[in-house]
């Protein structure tokens, strides 16, 4: 387990106990939801399946021992005895090499089955001349299955990314809802001192009775925003708690010892301006999850449309075996090895469908497959590069908003400040007051939202990029 998740998970157990305030961080957050996220062990079996299926494909190369024994006894009669064993290996250019041996003897023997007393051995080749030479149905089959094994390792990808992107959405949400949660508390409590304030200068004839309605109704407007931004707190977190798992498929709650970033201690913004390059344009189907796993799709049914094709050749098979007896065995001795002329068995076999209906509507399909696939190829990639360039506009965009806003929170303070000030030198109204604090409490709720909108770009856009996951691994 790496060391984002060990803290995370001391974090996770030991919070209640030990009573520490933790805040939970991002990256230790992420690295637990990659490494126990129902949806990242799903991604690891969309793997482990692959490899199989490639597994599954190579056995149709896989050598072959076969052996048979046949007899027939009647009258204390032996009619028949046959006995054959054979060693075929597949090649990966099509052709089959075989040996065998076979020692056959009885009363009422097929003449064709004759053979030395001590056995006849053979070895040959069983060779495609036109269909199947140049690819056949276990070669192909195997090649897909290698291509979707890279799917999977794609599609893991997406599944990741997706999971992880969530889990950041409700990482933002929560500390946004948290600070603006915290931020009406301090509110509130405010409001109700300055209530407090008025209503004693009330009683000592020093402050109007419109005052002290105005001071209360500021109060029950703090409480009343306090309040929605708990819901919203409350919700935020039962969000984020989806998220969380552990080890056997438990789900996880967060409790309340742990608890968000206060703003400001998060770290400042950083630009990151490797998210704006427009190499990034041009480079994506060569790491874009999507469109690499639409390629290896494409590919796959390109190599359908060829088998298809294929199958339009007439099938012609040529097979060659060189025969030995028992005891002048191959390699040996050279004598029949070299009398190609006496030693030998030979055959072919010719077929080829008369009108093709079958091969030629498999190609067709095969043709209309190749075209759909690329055709939702190139709408994906024109999708993902319009996606690509808004986000990147909007990561630029939410930054120059996040700059600003800081400087307007400050700014708005600094008003309310000097409103303090001739609001306690009689100069300025409590009306006056609370509209300035209102927007300086409007400006710090929408910096926050801001800072998370930002964050959340960030994630977005590493994740349509393929990266984000790869944070992990």
């Amino acid at each position: 387990m790496r060391k984002h998740s060990l803290l995370f998970l001391f974090c996770l157990l030991f919070a209640f106990a030990t009573k520490a305030q933790e805040p939970l961080q991002l990256d230790s957050l992420l690295q637990w939801v990659y490494e126990h996220h129902p949806v990242s062990r799903q991604a690891a079996l969309t793997v482990r399946g692959g490899a199989a299926m490639v597994q599954e494909a190579r056995g149709g190369f896989d050598p072959k021992a076969k052996l048979s024994n046949s007899e027939k006894t009647f009258d204390k009669k032996t009619y028949y005895l046959l006995r054959n064993g054979s060693l075929t290996v597949p090649t990966w250019f099509g052709a089959d090499i075989k040996a065998g041996y076979e020692q056959n003897a009885g009363l009422f023997l097929n003449p064709e089955n004759n053979v030395p007393n001590q056995g006849l051995w053979s070895a040959g080749i069983s060779m495609p001349v036109l269909r199947n030479l140049l690819i056949d149905q276990r070669r192909a089959a195997l090649r897909q299955a290698q291509l979707y094994a890279q799917a999977t390792t794609a599609e893991r990808q997406m599944m990741l990314n997706e999971v992880l992107l969530g889990a950041t959405e409700a990482y933002w949400k929560w500390i946004a809802y948290y600070n603006g949660m915290r931020i009406y508390e301090e509110a509130v409590d405010r409001a109700q001192f300055r209530f407090e304030g008025v209503k004693a200068g009330f009683q000592a004839g020093d402050e109007p009775a419109i005052d002290t309605l105005e001071a209360l109704l500021q109060v029950q407007s703090r409480q009343v925003d306090y309040n929605a931004y708990q819901l919203e707190y409350q919700k935020a977190k039962l969000k984020l708690e989806t998220f969380l798992w552990l080890e056997g498929m438990t789900p996880l709650e967060l409790g309340d010892s742990l608890r968000p970033q206060e703003y400001n201690t998060l770290p400042p913004a950083a630009l990151q301006r490797s998210l704006l390059a427009d190499s990034l344009l041009y480079d994506l189907e060569t790491f874009q999850p999507q469109l690499r796993y639409l390629q290896l799709k494409q590919e796959q049914i390109s190599i359908k449309r060829r088998l298809a094709a294929e199958m339009l050749k007439p099938e012609l098979n040529v097979r060659y075996n060189i025969l030995a007896p028992n005891t002048n065995p191959i390699g040996v001795e050279q004598t029949y090895l070299n009398d190609f002329n006496n030693n030998y068995k030979w055959g072919f076999e010719f077929a080829m469908p008369l009108f093709l209906r079958k091969e030629r509507g498999k190609l067709n399909k095969a043709r209309v497959d190749l075209e759909s696939i690329q055709v939702k190829r190139q709408d994906k990639t024109r999708e993902i590069t319009n996606k690509l360039r808004a986000l990147q506009a909007a990561l630029q965009t939410n930054k120059d908003q996040l700059d600003l806003y800081e400087a307007t929170v400050a700014n708005y303070f600094r008003l309310l400040e000097g409103e303090r000030t001739k609001f306690e030198n009689g100069e300025s109204s409590l009306f006056l007051v609370n509209s300035r604090e209102l927007k300086w409490l409007d400006a710090r709720t929408k910096l926050i939202e801001l800072r998370a909108k930002y964050e959340t770009t960030v994630t977005e856009l590493e994740a349509l990029l393929g990266s984000l996951s790869e944070r992990f691994e």
